[in-house]
């Protein structure tokens, strides 16, 4: 006869936390997902920032003291050194196993829909961008993620972020991604100390091509952008997002330069150049 089911609240200590993986290693079985060890670092992060909270989720635990769920929590625990606590389920049976995880992620967007936020997926990336460029990882376009609650902080210390993605965003057809635009425009206001109408006609020559003359960076950027619709990545010519964000941050530098230019000079080549740094107010001519 099976053990029967039950569930409780613990402290998940570190000896505890090492004791449940251990567990899992001698039992020679393969865990339903292989450890991803920079999720758990980001977990520790939350830890040790006192940033985690009693959520629901719990360690699953099968009839023979084998963790079937929660090898990510108990990780960061390990890293943390600290203890957490925690929903403990333990005596199901190892047949479970295969249904778990098997949803689909909650995505921070998600959370930002759920929260009422307008331009939700827009906004969330351009949070995880000011996150990325906070961390000095801007550059290199990997998708290292933070924690939800990283990101909900990074959007309370810039919360204006959204004006400019919904000015972005508030044409038909947007030339540029308002995640990107917003992004751009939001952090090189800040960084040059560029008012609200230059912003905005940074964001309006872009999505409509109005009154620009030959040589205008807006113009230019969005010749190339348009130009870009119908080509497939394996093009040689091809921009994916990562250049399209470069090439976007050039352009608003040039923009504040006030320079004429050619394609050249707003075209980003990521193998054989370094990813462009916004202007500062002491660059930006009075």
């Amino acid at each position: 006869m099976s053990k029967p089911i039950s569930g409780s609240i613990v402290t998940l200590t570190p000896r505890m936390a090492k004791e449940l993986l251990d567990v899992v290693e001698q039992s020679g079985q393969e865990n339903y997902r292989p450890l991803n060890r920079r999720r758990s670092a980001r977990m520790a992060e939350d830890i040790k920032s006192n940033r985690w909270d009693l959520n629901g989720s719990s360690l699953v635990v099968d009839s023979n003291g084998v963790l079937l769920d929660g090898q990510h929590r108990c990780q960061a625990v390990l890293i943390a050194n600290q203890p957490i606590r925690t929903f403990l389920v333990s005596g199901v049976e190892k047949s479970v196993e295969e249904t778990l995880d098997t949803g689909k992620t909650r995505l921070f967007a998600d959370l930002l829909r759920n929260r009422g936020e307008l331009y939700h997926s827009q906004l969330a990336a351009a949070i995880r961008r000011i996150w990325s460029y906070q961390k000095g990882s801007l550059s290199s376009g990997t998708r290292a993620g933070a924690t939800s609650r990283e990101l909900l902080a990074v959007l309370k210390r810039h919360g204006r972020v959204r004006h400019w993605i919904a000015e972005s965003g508030c044409v038909t057809r947007c030339v540029i991604s308002p995640g990107i635009l917003g992004f751009v425009t939001y952090m090189g206001q800040r960084r040059g100390h560029i008012t609200d109408e230059a912003t905005s006609e940074f964001i309006s020559g872009i999505n409509t091509g109005i009154n620009l003359q030959e040589g205008d960076p807006r113009l230019v950027l969005r010749t190339e952008i348009l130009g870009q619709k119908g080509r497939k990545s394996s093009d040689p010519l091809y921009w994916g997002v990562h250049q399209v964000l470069a090439s976007t941050i050039k352009a608003w530098n040039q923009y504040l330069l006030g320079n004429k230019v050619k394609l050249r000079a707003i075209r980003y080549a990521s193998l054989s150049e370094k990813f462009p740094e916004f202007l500062t107010d002491k660059e930006v001519p009075a």
